[in-house]
């Protein structure tokens, strides 16, 4: 299916944080006749929450956008909500509504909305969604396995380390790449460990995820050495 300009429009600035955009991405939030459109700029806000957290975005731009996603996560459809509650998490650890929003969600009938639900837990890091992404590493389905495994990884949970390399070999390709990403981002000696043993049985489908998974341990845990190699 063709995506519509206003779409296209929208993917080319993912990363562009300039503030001046906020209005008009609320704008598109709220009216656009396109639901596609109205989720991916609901997914766009959720950057300008970050730059709230660390004081970089002005107090009424970070209102307005909290504000319009907080409406659409309790009255849209369910696409344009999940993608609300994904970009809310990014906002305070201890906002109440988000958590109740996020919990909710983890608690739908709809897989997508859980999938969603545990997205949120590891970008929140609210330490009460620990024993959830733990549980869910166990999930027969390999959505919210892959979700589960990147929460982890968003969250340093390092009592996950012996699952998420069960998980490295998982059935599923993208499964593995999660929990690889996971063990580089906990970093420490076991995951080095695992890391390192994953590289000597020679799994070629993996090889990358892995160079990058260790290349980001030996970053975290000495980013000076890693800088001063490179010249």
């Amino acid at each position: 299916m063709k995506k519509s300009a206003r779409l296209r429009s929208l993917e080319g600035l993912w990363e562009d944080d300039d503030p001046s955009l906020v209005v008009p991405l609320v704008k598109l939030l709220k009216k656009d006749p396109s639901l596609k459109v109205r989720a991916a700029a609901a997914s766009s806000l959720g950057r300008f929450l970050l730059q709230a957290g660390t004081r970089k975005l002005d107090d009424y731009y970070a209102r307005l956008v909290y504000s319009a996603l907080l409406e659409a996560a309790e009255t849209e459809n369910l696409e344009i909500r999940r993608r609300a509650i994904e970009a809310l998490a990014c906002s305070s650890t201890d906002d109440e509504r988000v958590l109740k929003l996020i919990e909710d969600a983890y608690y739908h009938p709809d897989e997508s909305m859980k999938a969603s639900a545990i997205y949120a837990m590891g970008k929140n890091a609210n330490p009460k969604w620990r024993p959830f992404i733990l549980k869910e590493l166990r999930n027969p389905r390999a959505a919210i396995r892959y979700e589960a495994a990147r929460a982890c990884g968003e969250m340093g949970l390092k009592e996950a380390v012996e699952i998420l390399a069960e998980l490295a070999k998982d059935k599923d390709y993208e499964v593995r790449e999660a929990a690889i990403w996971a063990l580089g981002s906990i970093g420490g000696n076991e995951a080095r460990n695992i890391l390192i043993n994953f590289l000597a049985e020679g799994d070629d489908s993996i090889r990358e995820a892995v160079e990058e998974a260790l290349r980001e341990i030996e970053f975290s845990s000495d980013p000076l050495n890693l800088y001063n190699s490179c010249f």
